[in-house]
């Protein structure tokens, strides 16, 4: 979509990106249990959990935050020397 050479081209890489008429539920016939426990717990942290708005309404600072955001930004600084592979290059 982004290297499209036309806007024609770009509608048909669009329109492949949601075809949903190639999907085979026959695939889905074993479903492990484990996994499943897990993605109905995040959906019941996610519906049910505090949201951030909810978290910042109860927040009062004091010293115990104060301590853990210092240690933190002091191991953020020391990782910043570490060389990550930069996510897009010759995207």
């Amino acid at each position: 979509m982004f290297v499209s050479s036309s806007l024609t081209d770009a509608w048909k890489f669009f329109l492949a990106m949601f075809n949903f008429g190639n999907i085979k539920l026959q695939a889905l016939t074993y479903v492990d249990p484990k996994q499943f426990a897990m993605l109905i717990l995040a959906f019941l942290i996610s519906v049910i959990g505090i949201n951030s708005n909810e978290l910042m309404s109860k927040f009062k600072p004091n010293y115990k935050y104060l301590f853990i955001s210092v240690v933190l930004a002091i191991l953020s600084f020391f990782h910043l020397e570490e060389v990550g592979e930069f996510l897009y290059f010759q995207f």
